[in-house]
């Protein structure tokens, strides 16, 4: 996907996805998966130009501040990933996970409750 963006044939890739948000959703996860930080950091902010309520795209971001050491910036996406997302389990244990490591234990045992209320076998 990253290899295909940069070629002239990006417009006609691009056409296969529904909406540009989910082309640099995927453009963003490649360039992670190719440690091309910078280019996924800005892959993602395109996708959140195209649709601010793009969880998945807040949750990357909070993904890649945790390979770039940055704790805030890894808290304040996975925070907008959960309230985007209420319902899923996925994005409350990514926001716990990355209040623990910020020390906030409390608050984070309060966000892996909820993720085990709405998938009990998380906690397994």
């Amino acid at each position: 996907l990253a290899a295909l963006a940069r070629t002239d044939n990006a417009r006609a890739f691009r056409r296969i996805y529904e909406s540009p948000a989910i082309y640099e959703l995927g453009v963003g996860a490649a360039r992670i998966r190719l440690r091309d930080y910078p280019g996924a950091r800005a892959a993602l902010q395109r996708a959140l130009e195209e649709d601010v309520s793009l969880a998945a795209a807040h949750f990357m971001l909070s993904q890649l501040a945790q390979l770039e050491g940055d704790t805030a910036q890894r808290m304040n996406e996975a925070r907008m990933a959960a309230e985007l997302q209420p319902g899923s389990a996925a994005m409350h244990d990514a926001y716990a996970t990355a209040l623990r490591a910020a020390g906030q234990l409390e608050e984070a045992a309060a966000e892996y409750e909820r993720a085990i209320a709405l998938e009990p076998h998380w906690a397994a």
